[in-house]
């Protein structure tokens, strides 16, 4: 009886240390971010002439019906002159159920005073206009005016991971002549008659250019903020993983679009062989800072939606020498042709995180011909079109620098047509048949396993010793 009760005890204490371990792996799963219907997921995209092979026209419909999957509901795009390769985007985008911001840049921008307020009013008021979802190519829901333009204004002294903070790190002209130039934006897009909101972006913690704007009188809608993982190590909180979000909202009481997020480039090293960086890139763990900074955006609610900068690699910019920002996409592509091989661990567990699901490809004659007629051209074009100015103005498109290029544009259709696919949990795990295991997990599994073998091991130990240990206490009395 007294070895039954014992092995009844150790069994458990086998049974708890098993829950304690299944506990510990439940903690490490994601939030699912999708009971908030104010709020969208998102992915930055570049029209093809920026970006060289990667986001060449042959491969738009395959992209978009990817975003689409991964639960995007908003794509971010640079606006140059590749006109037909955006129309073709802003109409699928917007046939998935997708927003699409537009990142329209200054035209002949200068920072000394001088500058065509006319030119640049009437440049955004054509994308404005031609994106108003009456005219047949689609309906844009913001303008992005310029990018990062606090960036280009400070002072050399005062750049870095905490300047920016005061007009005082930026040089007054600059300021002054920045200024009017995007009041013409505003401008532009406010005379076009349309419900599209304006953005004026950042990073880190430059917010003394719209101390500076606000001064002037600038009235623009949504602060978009570049944020990315390792800027919130600069706090003096280390879990606040958005802290600057908080300051830039009480100050401005504007929502906030996070325009860019990702990992640190720097999180690999420099010297790393190709094998090492798709090893990296293959485990979706090396991404939890991110994930930690897509929750404190979505449970703010003056965070209203955010963008992943960015879905493609770009790995034809790299040259001989690993380059970061060319590893920065969710999906894996083929570096001497652009085309996408295959998504990331880390798309399907953001997947996982914001709704998305299996979608149908629409078919872009069905697409075009719903928007444009049954007249409608099959065959994109890549020149300008419309009226007013499409100039290309060469600027950085985010944080870390510019990309310039050549493409060979191609253009395929796909062949079916449905609607997203959105669950409303509040949690889900992180595991998927395309994913490997994160590596807490692993370690909990691990751990567990080993306790319930040495439990087990312990209790056939006393069982067996007590039959041996009668056996010699009968053969000493005998």
């Amino acid at each position: 009886m007294k070895i039954f009760r014992k092995f009844v005890a150790l069994l458990v204490a086998v049974i708890t240390l098993a829950a304690s371990s299944v506990t510990i792996v439940q903690a490490a799963e994601d939030p699912k971010l999708t009971s908030r219907k104010d709020f969208d997921w998102g992915v930055v995209m570049h029209e093809p002439k920026m970006s060289m092979l990667a986001y060449n026209t042959g491969y738009l419909e395959e992209h978009i019906h990817l975003a689409a999957e991964m639960g995007s509901k908003l794509i971010r795009i640079d606006a140059r002159d590749s006109i037909g390769h955006l129309d073709k985007l802003v109409m699928l985008a917007n046939s998935y159920g997708m927003k699409v911001m537009l990142v329209v840049y200054i035209p002949g921008k200068t920072l000394d005073g001088e500058y065509d307020a006319d030119l640049i009013q009437q440049h955004f008021h054509t994308y404005a206009s031609r994106y108003n979802g009456k005219k047949g190519f689609g309906k844009a829901d913001y303008i992005q005016i310029d990018n990062e333009m606090d960036v280009t204004l400070m002072r050399a002294s005062s750049k870095g991971e905490s300047g920016g903070q005061n007009i005082t790190d930026y040089d007054e002209l600059h300021l002054r002549t920045l200024t009017g130039q995007v009041k013409a934006a505003i401008k532009g897009v406010n005379n076009a008659g349309t419900s599209i909101k304006t953005i004026i972006n950042f990073g880190w913690t430059h917010w003394g250019m719209f101390d500076y704007f606000v001064k002037e009188g600038v009235q623009w809608d949504i602060i978009g903020y570049d944020w990315y993982s390792d800027m919130f190590q600069a706090a003096q909180n280390p879990d606040n993983y958005f802290w600057a979000g908080d300051i830039v909202y009480e100050k401005y009481k504007k929502k906030i679009v996070i325009c860019e997020t990702n990992m640190n480039g720097n999180s690999i090293s420099s010297s790393a062989t190709p094998a090492e960086v798709n090893k990296w890139h293959n485990n979706a763990s090396n991404w939890d800072p991110l994930v930690k900074c897509m929750e404190h955006y979505y449970r703010r609610d003056y965070v209203i939606g955010c963008t992943f900068y960015e879905f493609c690699d770009e790995l034809e910019r790299e040259g001989d020498k690993y380059e970061p920002e060319a590893h920065y996409g969710l999906v894996f592509t083929d570096k001497n042709t652009g085309a996408v091989i295959e998504p990331k661990p880390i798309y399907y567990r953001i997947q996982k995180m914001i709704g998305g699901g299996k979608v149908q490809k629409l078919d872009w004659k069905e697409v075009k011909k719903k928007y444009q007629g049954e007249d409608a051209d099959d065959e994109d074009t890549n020149v300008s079109s419309g009226t007013g100015s499409m100039s290309v103005i060469k600027n950085e498109i985010h944080l870390g620098g510019s990309n310039n290029g050549n493409t060979n544009n191609t253009t395929t259709y796909g062949d079916t047509n449905t609607v997203n696919n959105v669950t409303t949990e509040e949690t889900v795990g992180n595991l998927n048949s395309n994913t490997k295991l994160p590596v807490p997990v692993i370690i909990c599994l691990a751990v567990g396993g080993l306790i319930v073998l040495a439990a087990i091991a312990v209790g056939i130990f006393f069982i067996v010793r007590k039959p041996k240990t009668a056996a010699v206490k009968e053969e000493t009395e005998d």
